[in-house]
This record gives C-alpha cells, structure tokens and sequence, in this order.
C-alpha cells in the first residue's frame, strides 16, 4: 500500500523526490486531485523521476570484424525516425 499525500508545492515534490531516489525508488506519481485510476495512459497521472529514458526499436545488428558470430551492437529506431546503435555490452 503507497501512502498519498497531498502535493503543497515545488519544494514539496523536490523534496520527496529526493527521499524516494534515496530509499532506491524510480520517482514519483502525481496525480489530479479528484480524479480516478484509468487502466491506461492518463492526462491525469504524471510521472517524475530525474533521469529521461525512451524506446526504441529494434531493427538491426552490426556484426565485430574479428569475429562475425558475434555482435558489436544493435541498430534501434526511435519512433521520430532517428536511428542510432547501441552496443551490446
């Protein structure tokens, strides 16, 4: 059970931001007052946390040169278009 408390500002959320971060949690849920949970994405629910992440798809591998059964890194594709590769390390 998370325990809700009711948000009395910036200083409010940056503080327990940094007690959740502390304690190993991701970040925090902030939600409308007054509305309810919806079993998808929310205009109502926001997600804090202090670091940025993204998906993307995966589309292709680049093999290493001394070895060809291997592979170096992955080739992703953001869903803006932006393709890049991410080593498989």
């Amino acid at each position: 059970m998370v325990e809700h408390q009711k948000c009395t500002g910036k200083d409010h959320v940056d503080k327990e931001l940094k007690r959740i971060i502390a304690l190993g949690g991701e970040g925090l849920m902030i939600r409308q007052l007054g509305s309810k949970y919806e079993r998808k994405r929310s205009d109502t629910l926001l997600k804090i946390k202090t670091f940025y992440d993204a998906k993307a798809k995966l589309i292709g591998f680049v093999k290493t040169k001394s070895n060809p059964d291997l592979i170096s890194s992955y080739l992703v594709e953001m869903a803006n278009g932006i393709q890049f590769k991410i080593g498989s390390g």
